[in-house]
């Protein structure tokens, strides 16, 4: 399994330490652990920022969370996509892990939303309850299954609409497929 992007003709976008620390926190967690849940997944979504900028040219890097066990299992790609196969224990993980228990945190170097394999991990693996895709430019797209998360609706509009627009058509009935959707941009600080 791979995590690809769509190819544009947009170019790379090269991370900043600004962007870094100015992207947002993404609230995906609610109950009595949801703080530290939220602010270890802001964190988590910092260092891949920081080793795709550091160690990997901008291009994409992942981290699979396990937020049972707390462990995460790190993937170096390149300015098209991530392969699993990167990181074995990883990839054992992603396709045995329990039931919504893992979240897919990763960078998208032409600041994309979510590709094709993107939507296939996240509709068919059991596993991932949340996918996160961290534009390099800031912004952030989260994806979450919900209690309800009804997979036959979700195959259904996400295979129903034409060729680039099939996130969107996803988004458009999130409510009925039991997922929800967010863009995040970045804090940018003022200064006096």
């Amino acid at each position: 399994m791979e995590f690809r992007q769509i190819k544009t003709g947009l170019g790379i976008t090269l991370i900043t330490n600004e962007t870094i620390n100015s992207i947002a926190k993404v609230r995906v967690f609610e109950g009595k652990d949801a703080k530290e849940l939220n602010e270890y997944l802001y964190e988590l979504n910092k260092k891949v920022l920081s080793l795709a900028k550091n160690k990997n040219k901008s291009w994409e890097v992942g981290a699979l969370w396990n937020t049972v066990t707390n462990k995460v299992y790190w993937f170096r790609g390149n300015d098209t996509g991530i392969s699993v196969k990167s990181n074995k224990n990883g990839e054992i993980e992603l396709y045995n892990g329990s039931r919504k228990t893992l979240v897919w945190t990763h960078n998208h170097p032409r600041n994309r939303e979510f590709s094709s394999a993107d939507m296939n991990s996240f509709i068919f693996r059991e596993s991932i309850l949340a996918m996160i895709a961290i534009c390099n430019d800031g912004r952030i797209h989260t994806l979450f299954k919900m209690t309800n998360f009804n997979e036959d609706k979700c195959t259904y509009y996400y295979n129903m609409a034409k060729p680039g627009e099939k996130f969107r058509n996803v988004v458009k009935h999130q409510n009925e497929i039991g997922v929800w959707y967010r863009c995040s941009v970045p804090n940018k600080r003022r200064t006096v």
